[in-house]
């Protein structure tokens, strides 16, 4: 009987070194484990812009048969200015230029990580955390933000522990976006048969609470909101869609909330 075991191995600086070392690495990593087998998620840092480093996905890809990835560092940038930007167009995160939005099983997003020292987020870090745990590719949360910066909030459905429990619950599935407009973002995930499925709010005003009509996937469905934070703390109402899968999902101001179908 064969044992199959899965984990992450992060390569730094890719640029460094031949497209034929990192496939190299991949199959020793494959390899490595005595009288099993071992299949590593492999990912690489390729600090670039997306053409670069989908170059590089595809040159490795050509060499090796295992998964590869590749950090989203074009993704990251914008997450950065929805969460630092003042008046940030929330239509640049549909403009196609990142590694997810190309090729989604080939990408980890991220907010942060130890190299952004000189280029953290400095406000409102929880809306990119709420994309990245809600959107397409592989979510990464770096420690100092979960234990450092105390955003894990266990307990709460405003930390990142909420959005993670979010994640791993219901984030499956197509995704799509139902509406985007400088300020409002609206996607939905379609759900699979393990993971049913979302709708995400993210509302890049700071004054107000703000929402509107979608059509979902999903007709006469209740949804419940499952994680959600902003500059208001009161809690998102339930939702229902209708016939047409019609419904209103708002979220707080400078905030998110992310709503999951509930048993009807």
């Amino acid at each position: 009987m064969k044992t199959w075991i899965s984990t992450a191995s992060p390569f730094d600086f890719v640029k460094g070194y031949g497209m034929w070392m990192i496939a190299l690495l991949a199959k020793y990593q494959y390899q490595k484990k005595d009288r099993r087998e071992f299949s590593p998620f492999v990912v690489g840092e390729y600090w670039a812009g997306p053409n670069d480093i989908e170059g590089w996905l595809d040159g490795v890809a050509a060499l090796t048969d295992r998964q590869i990835a590749a950090f989203d560092f074009p993704l990251r940038y914008k997450l950065k200015d929805v969460c630092d930007t003042p008046k940030y167009d929330l239509r640049n995160l549909t403009d196609g230029s990142s590694v997810s939005a190309a090729r989604p099983f080939n990408a980890v997003t991220f907010v942060e990580n130890h190299d952004m020292r000189e280029n953290e987020v400095v406000n409102d870090k929880m809306l990119g955390s709420s994309f990245i745990l809600t959107q397409d590719g592989y979510p990464c949360v770096f420690w100092w933000d979960y234990y450092n910066c105390q955003l894990a909030r266990p307990g709460s459905s405003n930390g990142i522990d909420a959005l993670i429990a979010a994640h791993h619950a219901f984030a499956g599935g197509e995704s799509c976006i139902l509406h985007v407009d400088p300020d409002l973002y609206i996607s939905q995930r379609a759900g699979t048969e393990s993971q049913p499925g979302l709708v995400y709010v993210l509302n890049n005003l700071g004054n107000r609470w703000r929402g509107t009509s979608v059509k979902t996937k999903w007709p006469n469905q209740r949804f419940k909101p499952v994680a959600w934070d902003g500059k208001d703390s009161a809690p998102p109402d339930e939702r229902t869609t209708d016939g047409n899968g019609n419904a209103e999902f708002p979220a707080p101001p400078r905030g998110y909330c992310v709503y999951a179908p509930a048993k009807n």
